[in-house]
């Protein structure tokens, strides 16, 4: 998406500018309250966030997929921990789901899955 502009000189000279455009777009976003201008303030997240990623050389759509894989995995074996333990998850608090949730990345970790991310 963005590398057609960069081809032609419309880009930020350095990654430190493509991460105060993010930074900026998100407080944007954050300051909107009508539904319409949200949706469009958060398409200019996500396309800033698409255009980080070009200059990472990261695949953006990989990114996600890997991130919703990782979402799922852990989300996964937080219900189970739950289940195991005689919990429901829906009379719990967010605090005592969160505890689960950091137990799964633990295990995630020590299992060697997603060393190192959150």
């Amino acid at each position: 998406m963005c590398s057609r502009s960069a081809r032609v000189g419309f880009d930020w000279n350095e990654i430190k500018g493509v991460f105060e455009k993010v930074r900026e777009e998100v407080d944007e976003l954050e300051a909107e309250s009508d539904l319409d201008k949200r949706r469009e303030e958060l398409g200019d997240v996500l396309f800033t966030l698409v255009c980080l990623s070009e200059w990472m050389g990261i695949n953006a759509e990989e990114a996600m997929r890997r991130a919703n894989d990782k979402y799922l995995g852990r989300f996964t074996a937080m219900e189970k921990a739950i289940s195991a333990d005689g919990k429901k998850m829906r009379e719990m608090t967010v605090e005592e789901m969160d505890r689960y949730w950091d137990m799964a990345k633990v295990q995630e970790r020590e299992q060697g899955l997603g060393a190192g991310h959150d």
